[in-house]
């Protein structure tokens, strides 16, 4: 499995203490470039604590810094008024890479489906992590608690739906575990 995460979920990870927890689920992570500079190198100038955790990441090469090929990102060019450029370089990569952009923005995903790109948000990083046996269901939902403190957008309804598909998971039950 390949994922190739955009800048919000390597943020609010990041801030929820947890990107160090996404990073152990078994596949080739990716970042590209401007997802970078949104998340490290505009995250350190403002002085933002997430930023430096996501350079170790990449440091310990846990995440990979990858640049799209050129010919991957002509496919996309005239989507640059609809999408950031983190968003862009992360579906473009996907699609290079076969791979699974995470992401949660709508227009994000709708392009990635006109594309047949495989697009996945936060929940999904959170179920692999349950069913990886990596964190407990009690710690998953932590976490989306203190994501969504530090100001990670998610409906009232989408909440409940990933609060109920969490307890149908099987995977640690044992706080003790994570």
């Amino acid at each position: 499995m390949i994922l190739v995460f955009d800048s919000s979920q390597v943020i609010y990870f990041a801030r929820a203490g947890a990107l160090h927890l996404a990073v152990e689920i078994h596949s080739e992570k990716f970042i590209p470039p401007a997802v970078y500079a949104e998340v490290v190198a505009i995250g350190r100038a403002q002085g933002h604590p997430d930023a430096e955790v996501t350079a170790h990441l990449i440091t310990q090469e846990s995440l990979t810094l990858k640049p799209p090929e050129e010919h991957f990102l002509e496919k996309f060019s005239g989507l640059h008024r609809d999408l950031h450029p983190g968003e862009m370089e992360a579906l473009v990569l996907s699609d290079e890479l076969q791979g699974i952009a995470i992401g949660d923005d709508r227009i994000s995903r709708e392009i990635g489906e006109m594309f047949q790109i495989e697009v996945r948000g936060s929940a999904f990083i959170l179920f692999a992590l349950v069913k990886n046996r990596i964190i407990s269901k009690e710690k998953a939902k932590k976490i989306l608690q203190v994501m969504i403190r530090e100001g990670f957008r998610i409906g009232s309804e989408q909440y409940g739906l990933i609060l109920d598909l969490l307890e149908q998971l099987q995977g640690k039950n044992d706080e003790s575990w994570s």
